[in-house]
């Protein structure tokens, strides 16, 4: 089925750079997204980031020749109106069935390994897998706009090595920082914050 292909921005000023440990000024992130519902009738999509910050990409090809940052994982829902709201920059057509899309994992409180797949993941749709099946997999968390922004900072706090060399109270610290300050989050508690730090951290490879 051919479906619709939408390369984006997403803004990075809605958060505090300022608790970065290293210097990163740019202001935009930039991705790929495509809806499941033509294939699933869900209202779903696939998204990814590259890994390519320092100017706007000016061709699909800028966008195909880049490194992927992370993903793909699923995202329920991305703004495209308001002030800290992502950009649609190019579309184009992307031909793909059920059998196409991308696994995702689920592993429960006693490491019991599931894997979902062909676009229907709900956890009731899930079959029971060896972890080592699903180890490259991602989870199935629902990445909004903040949930990306925060892995994003995850992501190259990894690439730049901080990971592993600083504690994980250090890391976790630095970006309780940033996940405070996203203006998504501003009417959310501290105490809402923390629980959502300590469940997506884990599945953003930070243990």
């Amino acid at each position: 089925m051919e479906i619709k292909f939408n390369y984006f921005s997403i803004p990075l000023d809605s958060i505090d750079l300022k608790y970065l440990p290293f210097e990163f000024q740019y202001k935009y992130a930039y991705g790929y997204i495509y809806s499941l519902e033509p294939l699933t009738g869900r209202n779903e999509s696939i998204c990814g980031i590259y890994n390519h910050f320092s100017k706007d990409l000016s061709s699909i090809d800028d966008f195909e020749k880049s490194d992927i940052l992370f993903g793909p994982v699923i995202c329920p829902y991305l703004p495209f109106r308001g002030r800290f709201s992502c950009k649609k920059i190019y579309s184009s057509s992307l031909n793909i069935d059920l059998v196409d899309l991308p696994k995702f994992k689920y592993i429960n409180g006693v490491g019991d390994c599931f894997v979902m797949e062909r676009g229907f993941y709900a956890l009731f749709e899930s079959k029971k897998a060896d972890c080592k099946e699903v180890e490259g997999f991602e989870f199935t968390n629902q990445y909004a706009e903040n949930t990306i922004r925060l892995r994003i900072i995850v992501e190259l706090l990894k690439r730049k090595g901080l990971v592993g060399k600083l504690s994980h109270n250090e890391i976790r610290q630095i970006c309780y920082n940033i996940y405070r300050s996203d203006q998504v989050n501003i009417k959310r508690s501290d105490l809402d914050l923390m629980h959502s730090l300590d469940h997506l951290l884990p599945r953003m490879g930070v243990v």
